[in-house]
C-alpha cells in the first residue's frame, strides 16, 4: 500500500469522525421545528445521513485543497493575516464541505 493511499484513508477516517460528532451536535442542540417534531429514529437516520454526506463533502474539500493550494502566499496584513491565510488553506475547504454536507444530510432526512 502506498503512502498516499494510507494518507487518504486516514484523512477520510478523521473527517468521518468529525462528521459524526458534528451531526450528533446538530441533531441534539438544534431547537428548530424540524428537529423537535422528529422521532428518535428519524434523528438517528438524520445523524447517519449527515455523517455520510459530511464525510464525502469533507473529502471532496480536501481534494479541492490539494488541487488549489497555492505554493506561495503573499499578504500585506502582517503576521496574523499570514497565519489566517495558512490556517484557511490547511482546514478551510474541508470544514466548509463538512458543515455543508452535515447540514444538507440532516435537512434532507428531517424535511
Amino acid at each position: 500500500m502506498t503512502t498516499s493511499t494510507t494518507n487518504t484513508k486516514s484523512t477520510a477516517v478523521i473527517w468521518g469522525i468529525a462528521a459524526i460528532v458534528t451531526a450528533i451536535f446538530v441533531c441534539t442542540v438544534n431547537n428548530s421545528h424540524l428537529v423537535l417534531r422528529a422521532s428518535f429514529m428519524m434523528k438517528v437516520f438524520a445523524i447517519l445521513a449527515g455523517a455520510a454526506l459530511g464525510t464525502v463533502f469533507a473529502v471532496i474539500g480536501d481534494a479541492f485543497r490539494r488541487y488549489a493550494h497555492p505554493d506561495v502566499v503573499i499578504t500585506n496584513g502582517g503576521f496574523f493575516s499570514l497565519i489566517g491565510t495558512k490556517l484557511f488553506w490547511q482546514v478551510g475547504p474541508q470544514l466548509i464541505g463538512l458543515f455543508s454536507g452535515v447540514f444538507l444530510g440532516v435537512a434532507l432526512v428531517l424535511k
